[in-house]
């Protein structure tokens, strides 16, 4: 039989939702051999391959505060804009 590869890409909260496609795939009883991934995604596959079971990757993504889905870029923007206000005006 032939091995089994998958390819995520996406960085930032898309990355995370790679652990999701982990989880399914496994519920599926399908297990890839081969992960290649770029930016958050490469800390996912890379907990992946080192044994880490999705449900864990996800709780490790939930205890940082830079990855918690409101941290958005669209709030740093709005962050950055509300720190520096004074200085737009």
């Amino acid at each position: 039989m032939g091995k089994i590869g998958i390819v995520f890409s996406g960085g930032g909260i898309k990355g995370l939702a790679h652990a999701g496609v982990l989880k399914f795939l496994e519920e599926k009883a399908i297990y890839p051999d081969v992960i290649s991934c770029c930016s958050t995604s490469s800390i996912v596959g890379g907990l992946y391959a080192i044994g880490k079971k999705p449900e864990e990757i996800l709780e490790f993504f939930k205890s940082i505060y830079f990855f918690h889905w409101k941290h958005s870029a669209f709030n740093i923007v709005k962050g950055f804009f509300q720190l520096f206000n004074p200085y737009f005006r």
